[in-house]
């Protein structure tokens, strides 16, 4: 048994055994998806091409799966767990097997006093973004490597009477990479620009001493802070006090001012990686559903506007956020999960575990851990209305490394709608952009004249379907697929039955 298989399976085994033993309610959904795929072009082999023409195939797909969650008064647990296995119709193509896993879990091991939080994940993202890559890792383009992600963070809190409030936690975690595909080892894979993504480690730590009570409507704090990386020795050091002030029913004030001492590779010895760090904010609170907050921050590579927003009724919801910060790699990609428990809405759902998310991140182009200084927006909108449910998300992202002169954005945008059409059918639609452009700027050595080389990638995704449940436990779903990138084109015929139990 390989060692990403023993880490899926002690990610598993950690995750539910504890949970469960105290759990006051729990719910065990098993799942199992047959699915055959037809697809005009597997390889997503460039159109025209003179080395090879597009080819077409069956992919057969089969995932059991379980759904796990439970809640008790000292523990929490949301775990869903897959297997693929995908089987190709060409000979030319080795039959794959792909495991996915999402883990989230709570414990309270002192009763308001000592907490652990656990994280696991596993699943498969690309590793390279700016070469071809489907929508999943059913496509054997070589363009895909495994990534299992874990986080354990003990944390620890007491109050002193109504003065004083403590908090420590911390916090260890990394990121590991194996190969998915065969393909990417072999010399025909035009992917192999890269290395393979180089596995990292990193461990947090934070002290919080907080006002209590005492001051009524006022707080004030000191937050410590420090983060060490391991891959490449990176260090993120803060130290900030911390005022808010509650100015009535509606309206909020925060700030903090303090320093912050990193280190970490720089394209130039002489730039900056410490410095002066503080924020303002005001927060405005019109009702319990919905707020606002605006504010800007600095720090030493530069002044930003941050912005938060949240308007929740009882079947819309709506989110936006802007914000700069310095980040690596390790950390955007730590983000990423490979099942979702709520819906748009924010309500608790069940995942369907053939449907795993591709864990890839708007990171910088590298097999390196990078530090970059990101900037991005957010925002997303779920509404419910008679029988449609209609979920539109966009995001925009501006990453720029600070160990060379690299720089990316990232455009996503995303539209499904879902419309019942009786108790036992249901109507699906989706449509999906992106678009990728990075830059990498770099000096000629014999004239010493900075030039860029851009990189451009668009990808455009649709798919319509219908979901007809045809007994209790059972349902079949027939879905056509397009996808349209800035160098291929794919279609794709999507026939599935799938069958789910509760317990």
């Amino acid at each position: 048994m390989t060692k990403a298989i023993l880490f899926v399976y002690l990610g598993v085994l950690l995750s539910c055994v504890a949970p469960l033993t105290n759990a006051g309610e729990w719910q065990l959904t098993r799942q199992v998806n047959l699915e055959t795929v037809y697809t005009d072009n597997l390889f997503l082999t460039i159109a025209p091409s003179t080395q090879q023409k597009q080819q077409d195939a069956f992919i057969v797909s089969l995932t059991p799966g379980i759904v796990l969650t439970g809640k008790g008064k000292n523990a929490e647990l949301d775990l869903a767990y897959s297997t693929q296995y995908l089987r190709y119709s060409t000979a030319d193509i080795d039959p794959q097997l792909y495991h996915h896993l999402q883990a989230n879990s709570h414990f309270e091991l002192v009763a308001e006093h000592l907490f652990l939080d656990a994280h696991t994940s596993a699943g498969q993202s690309q590793i390279n973004t700016q070469a071809i890559s489907g929508a999943d890792a059913s496509s054997p383009t070589g363009n895909v490597q495994n990534v299992y992600m874990y986080s354990i963070s003990p944390s620890y809190k007491s109050r002193l009477k109504q003065w004083l409030e403590l908090s420590l936690q911390f916090e260890t975690n990394g990121v590991i990479y194996t190969d998915g595909d065969q393909l990417a080892k072999d010399d025909m894979s035009p992917v192999n620009q890269l290395a393979p993504t180089k596995d990292s480690h990193a461990n947090r730590g934070s002290l919080e001493l907080g006002s209590g009570p005492i001051l009524n409507d006022a707080a004030i704090g000191l937050q410590l802070e420090t983060e060490k990386q391991n891959t490449d020795n990176s260090q993120f050091n803060s130290a900030n006090l911390l005022y808010g002030q509650q100015l009535n029913t509606h309206w909020r004030y925060d700030s903090l001012i303090g320093y912050e001492d990193n280190d970490y590779a720089t394209s130039d010895v002489t730039d900056e990686t410490h410095g002066l760090e503080w924020e303002t904010s005001t927060t405005w609170m019109p009702s319990s559903r919905t707020s606002l907050k605006v504010g800007v921050n600095g720090h030493y590579f530069g002044i930003a506007p941050l912005l938060e927003w949240e308007h929740q009724q009882q079947r819309s919801n709506w989110t936006a956020s802007f914000v700069r910060t310095l980040t690596t790699t390790h950390n955007e990609q730590l983000k990423s999960k490979a099942f979702q428990f709520t819906n748009g809405l924010g309500e608790q759902m069940t995942p369907n575990t053939s449907d795993p998310n591709f864990l890839s991140s708007n990171q910088l182009q590298t097999s390196d851990n990078q530090v970059f200084v990101a900037n991005n927006f957010n925002t997303s909108y779920a509404l419910q209305s008679g029988r449609n449910l209609f979920d539109i998300a966009l995001n925009y992202s501006v990453r720029a490394s600070t160990s060379d002169q690299q720089e990316s954005k990232t455009w996503r945008g995303s539209l499904t709608w879902t419309r019942r059409l009786n108790t036992k059918t249901a109507l699906n639609l989706a449509l999906d952009w992106d678009q990728i452009s990075e830059t990498n700027s770099f000096t000629e050595s014999t004239t010493n004249v900075l030039n860029n080389e851009t990189s451009d990638r668009t990808t455009r995704h649709a798919e319509i379907g219908f979901v007809r449940q045809l007994t209790r436990h059972t349902g079949v779903g027939l879905s056509y697929g397009l996808r349209k990138d800035t160098e291929y084109t794919e279609n794709r015929i999507m026939l599935g039955l799938q069958s789910q139990w509760d317990r």
